[in-house]
């Protein structure tokens, strides 16, 4: 009897070594992701797993749900994915922002999406501090929490490994019912998900670049997150204690304006500082410079890019008098910054106004992931000839798109000159290139931009830039000693004011001589 209790016991170690062993190997073979976050497959929103077999009510089950939770975010977890948000870089991380401080009302933790491409989005191919320091979320804890993505998902792996996969609804957030979505992925992690319990909301509200107008917003999507009307006569956010609620929120965004009404929000997320080091490095070899900003894509009319750069021309020449030295000419634009002159004067000569598809033709690929190859026109070659014709212009370029450029014998204008990014900084990543062109502008001794409406689009980028520069302007100010305002008088001063600041007798490189310009017709 003896033995046969003893034979028992050591049956049952057996098994428990096993299972253990079997949970160890799964951990160790799936800390990469479950399939490649770029993928383009379809993949299905609906859950993909086995029903647990146990009771969710168990104490032992319950206690080990709550040692995930305890493990990943002190819990019980509650968190907002944003899986996808419309716009670029400058603008995305500003939805970003409007994300973050939504989950801290609504008690929810953020999940710092993945970059890429000057994208913002869950299923993106890189981590959030490939673009952005880490100093913004840690500075904001007072607002909301965050989690990186990497430990997001190790949270639902484990989580679908006891047989409860997380719970998720998807929330969609659009301009308007007629408003066409473009561009939206798939949930890549809907195969760790279980969104059985809840169906997909949506709520179409009219974008408006009047504030007033806005202010209503945050009420209003608050109210749809959180899937509760507010109490009457009861001014506080407030989420009840309600494990009945979705455990992630996956979030699909498609704003234009912000509607938080924190002014903490409004502080842009610093960039990563193996990012701003660089750009260090480059404003202070090319010192003095002067940066124009000049977004091509759909100008109207078109025919008007070539006077625009005859203008844009004489005002340089213009700055550079007053300052009295020649001022490196750096140029951020959507045009290619990587082409074959031949091709281009060729094209110019041939004098044809037709649109034509000039992807793979002599490396013509627009910056800008919104504009296409066969929206680049006649007059888009144009006006470039004639800066390259007519100044030495400095461009920034992915450094394996150099070496790819120099392989295939492409050769740029002699006047054209190409910074290359190292491969270990931004990789065959664009986006990096856009964050380095916009640092670069912000540090440099003149600003000058096309007119919006004339000689080019209206572009947050530029709005961007020109943001970062009065806040230069004024930490100037309140250093200058001898300058009369106080503190509380330099932050009250009209930044319309400040915008057109412009003092060309400092002589000296480095300094900032105006805050922006427009070249106009």
């Amino acid at each position: 009897m003896f033995t046969y209790q003893r034979l028992r016991l050591a049956l049952l170690s057996l098994v428990l070594v096993s299972i253990t062993g079997l949970i160890y190997r799964w951990h160790s073979t799936n800390d990469s992701p479950l399939f490649p976050l770029h993928s383009t497959t379809q993949q299905n929103q609906k859950s993909v797993f086995q029903p647990a077999s146990y009771d969710r009510n168990d104490p032992r089950i319950a206690k080990l749900l709550e040692n995930i939770d305890l493990k990943y975010c002190g819990g019980p977890c509650r968190f907002m994915l944003p899986v996808f948000i419309m716009e670029q870089e400058s603008k995305a991380q500003m939805h970003l922002r409007q994300l973050a401080f939504m989950a801290g009302m609504l008690n929810r933790t953020i999940v710092l999406p993945n970059v890429g491409g000057s994208r913002l989005g869950a299923c993106l191919d890189h981590d959030f501090t490939f673009y952005y320091s880490n100093t913004w979320a840690e500075e904001n804890q007072e607002h909301f929490q965050h989690i990186p993505l990497r430990n997001f998902t190790s949270w639902m792996k484990e989580r679908k490994a006891v047989g409860f996969p997380v719970t998720s609804q998807t929330f969609h957030v659009h301009l308007s019912a007629d408003h066409k979505q473009i561009g939206e992925t798939d949930n890549c992690f809907a195969p760790l998900m279980d969104f059985t319990q809840w169906h997909e909301k949506s709520i179409y509200l009219h974008d408006s670049g009047n504030i007033r107008r806005r202010k209503k917003y945050q009420r209003i999507l608050y109210e749809f997150f959180a899937g509760k009307e507010e109490e009457e006569n009861d001014n506080e956010f407030k989420v009840e204690d309600d494990n009945d609620v979705p455990e992630v929120m996956s979030v699909y965004y498609d704003r234009r304006f912000p509607f938080i009404q924190n002014p903490a929000s409004e502080k842009p997320i610093p960039y990563n500082e193996r990012i701003t080091d660089i750009a260090d490095k480059l404003s202070t070899e090319l010192s003095p410079y002067l940066a124009v900003h000049w977004r091509t894509e759909r100008a109207e009319p078109a025919d008007a890019l070539l006077p625009c750069a005859e203008s844009l021309g004489d005002l340089i020449k213009t700055r550079a008098e007053q300052l009295g030295t020649k001022p490196t000419f750096f140029l951020l634009t959507d045009y290619p910054h990587l082409f074959d002159q031949s091709f281009v004067d060729k094209t110019v000569s041939d004098n044809t106004t037709e649109t034509q598809n000039y992807e793979g033709e002599a490396g013509f690929m627009p910056v800008s992931a919104s504009f296409s190859p066969n929206s680049l026109t006649i007059y888009h070659h144009q006006a470039i000839q004639y800066l390259y014709t007519h100044f030495q212009i400095t461009v920034t370029s992915l450094e394996t798109e150099v070496m790819s450029k120099e392989e295939n014998n492409i050769k740029p204008p002699g006047n054209w000159t190409v910074l290359p990014i190292s491969k270990d900084l931004a990789g065959h990543d664009s986006g990096v290139l856009g964050i380095i062109d916009k640092l670069m502008a912000i540090r440099a001794d003149l600003f000058i931009a096309g007119k919006p409406g004339v000689c080019a689009r209206r572009s947050s980028f530029t709005g961007r830039i020109v943001d970062d520069r009065i806040h230069r302007r004024i930490e100037e100010l309140k250093e200058n000693t001898q300058y009369w305002m106080n503190e509380e008088d330099v932050e009250r001063t009209n930044t319309d004011t400040i915008e057109e600041w412009t003092d060309y007798s400092q002589k000296g490189s480095g300094g900032m001589k105006n805050i922006i310009e427009y070249f106009n017709l």
